[in-house]
């Protein structure tokens, strides 16, 4: 596996075979028999979309802030340490990401 690439949500099971969800270069790639699907975190209560003030980071969150860009729901957050952070001004914390 390519360094850039980053085991997201642990495994998924395919027909025969066990298949695992991907991050690589701001998109979630599940290779899935002779194709790769493009996949996105789902807004729900673990990953929510929600103004969170009391979060701080020491950053602008960006292409080129050096963290992962991680498509989540219809919009992209960036992964630190664990957890997506979502830059729109200040920074909200959408939750966190379980890396295989």
């Amino acid at each position: 596996m390519p360094t850039s690439m980053v085991p997201i949500a642990g495994i998924r099971r395919c027909a025969t075979k066990v298949t695992s969800i991907y991050l690589h270069d701001g998109h979630l790639h599940h290779v899935h028999e002779d194709h790769v699907d493009e996949h996105a975190i789902a807004v729900n209560a673990a990953n929510p979309v929600q103004c969170t003030p009391q979060m701080r980071c020491s950053h602008k969150h960006g292409p080129s802030c050096g963290h992962e860009a991680v498509p989540h729901g219809d919009h992209v957050d960036y992964l630190v340490s664990g957890r997506l952070h979502h830059p729109h001004g200040d920074c909200d914390d959408h939750g966190p990401v379980q890396l295989a």
